[in-house]
């Protein structure tokens, strides 16, 4: 009933190929989004799916690299939002998203999809 999703190794994954580790995030932004989130929503008796993709200890990354994160975050909630409404998913979003150190527009794409797919519950 319940799938929870790690975010993690995209930086392995990038320094592995000598690519930024930029783009690692982002190519695991994108195949989360497109590949591995239809095919676990598409399973049988999925009902929930949370998504751990920042924590705590993220804040210890280089700045330049906890905001390219939080880009693609707001990115990946905008890319995301058609589809989830499209679909009827419900997003929630958890954790402190009054943190200041949080970027405005991303805190605004991620409250944006959780209104816009609140009526699917």
């Amino acid at each position: 009933r319940h799938v929870a999703i790690v975010c993690d190794g995209n930086s392995r994954w990038a320094r592995q190929r000598h690519l930024p580790t930029r783009l690692g995030h982002y190519e695991g932004a994108q195949r989360l989004v497109n590949d591995v989130i239809p095919a676990i929503l598409g399973q049988e008796g999925v009902e929930i799916l949370t998504l751990y993709a920042f924590s705590c200890e993220n804040w210890n990354r280089p700045d330049d690299e906890v905001a390219a994160l939080f880009e693609i975050m707001t990115q990946m909630a905008k890319q995301f939002r058609p589809r989830a409404i499209q679909e009827r998913l419900t997003v929630r979003v958890l954790g402190d998203m009054q943190d200041a150190r949080l970027p405005n527009e991303m805190r605004r794409a991620l409250r944006k999809l959780e209104i816009d797919t609140a009526e699917a519950a």
